[in-house]
């Protein structure tokens, strides 16, 4: 089958890190899989892409819409195309319109669509030929809209050949990673982290925190990097920025702090996972696992505000360095992993798809 995932464009956040694992579980199943969107002039995942075998389409544009887009869609020539249901459906809309390609619009965040052409709700429901979600919250919000056609809450895909476990390591250097897009929405934890970080080297004096996101504030963060390392007299934070692959720096860290799908890709990489986002929820056990996918690892609910509390991940961090020589740290995180390994399995994923496919072709 062929099987083609629209894209607004090549950027680095949780629609593009699903579409990257799902495609290539995909692939590994035998389908031929292709990417289009917008080449952006920034990193993305194109190359990862490329390395599991995915084809990439990418063109130059101003608007989402192009006719080289709807060119390399022809000659993709796709039996189905996957959308989410916001910037990239109006590109899946024209090549539906072109080549008649039935939609499958995957909703990552609310279904609420815009006031703009080929973004109301009206028009992703009259041609979509189904709307599905790995979130039980998005799919209850589906249903309450009476949709005539089939709803589905589907199986996410983490390949395990993108993203391996790597062993738990010793307490010390203790490395806090910290990862997450720096927006408005999603900076405060991290913010407290690197603004604290002299009173954590008071509890911790191994140390050591990186942060992995992009945007605007990351000029904040170095900014802070800079005074704490010049008066700690040795590099205590590191600001990396965009990354492409998050599997090397969670290899290289003791603990994550960060939410949404970086959350569950820090859990089944084997790290301890303090989840914040938007929201707070704290560090996720075997015993809360149900509420954090609940509230998406803090991206759309918790406990309350992070920018309220944002000083809460301090105590949380120093609470795992005392513990972490407990036997109850490495089994809570290998049982957290196994039960995530088994909830994103690539080929249950895939079988799922699979099984929508033919419902809707």
């Amino acid at each position: 089958m062929n099987i083609l995932f629209c894209c607004e464009g090549f950027i680095i956040d949780g629609v593009a890190s699903f579409n990257l694992h799902m495609a290539a579980c995909f692939r590994e199943a035998g389908h031929n899989v292709a990417i289009l969107g917008r080449r952006l002039g920034m990193w993305g995942y194109q190359k990862r892409h490329i390395e599991t075998g995915v084809e990439v389409m990418q063109y130059f544009s101003p608007g989402v819409v192009s006719l080289r887009a709807l060119s390399m869609a022809e000659r993709f020539s796709p039996d189905v195309i996957i959308t989410d249901g916001r910037r990239a459906f109006p590109l899946a809309l024209e090549i539906h319109r072109h080549l008649g390609t039935p939609i499958v619009t995957n909703f990552l965040d609310a279904p609420c669509g815009k006031k703009k052409p080929g973004r109301t709700m009206e028009e992703i429901h009259d041609n979509s030929a189904a709307w599905v979600s790995s979130e039980k919250l998005q799919i209850n919000r589906i249903k309450n809209m009476s949709p005539s056609i089939p709803v589905r809450l589907m199986r996410r895909a983490i390949s395990p050949r993108l993203l391996p476990a790597t062993p738990l390591p010793g307490r010390d250097p203790f490395r806090v990673l910290c990862i997450g897009r720096l927006s408005k929405f999603k900076f405060s934890g991290a913010a407290a982290v690197v603004k604290n970080a002299r009173k954590l080297m008071s509890k911790i004096p191994s140390i050591k925190i990186t942060v992995v996101g992009g945007g605007w504030r990351r000029i904040i963060f170095e900014r802070d990097a800079v005074l704490t390392n010049v008066s700690a007299g040795r590099k205590v934070i590191h600001i990396a920025g965009y990354q492409t692959d998050p599997a090397p720096w969670f290899a290289t860290s003791t603990i994550v702090c960060g939410g949404a799908s970086c959350g569950m890709e820090a859990i089944l990489s084997g790290r301890p996972v303090i989840a914040m986002s938007g929201h707070w929820f704290g560090l996720v056990t075997p015993e809360n696992l149900n509420d954090a996918d609940d509230t998406f690892y803090a991206e759309r609910n918790g406990h309350f505000w992070m920018k309220d509390k944002p000083e809460v991940v301090l105590d949380e961090i120093i609470n795992l360095y005392e513990k972490w020589e407990d036997d109850t740290v490495k089994k809570r995180t290998d049982t957290l992993r196994n039960t995530l390994s088994l909830e994103f399995s690539p080929e249950l994923a895939v079988r799922d798809w699979e099984s929508l496919f033919e419902e809707i072709l």
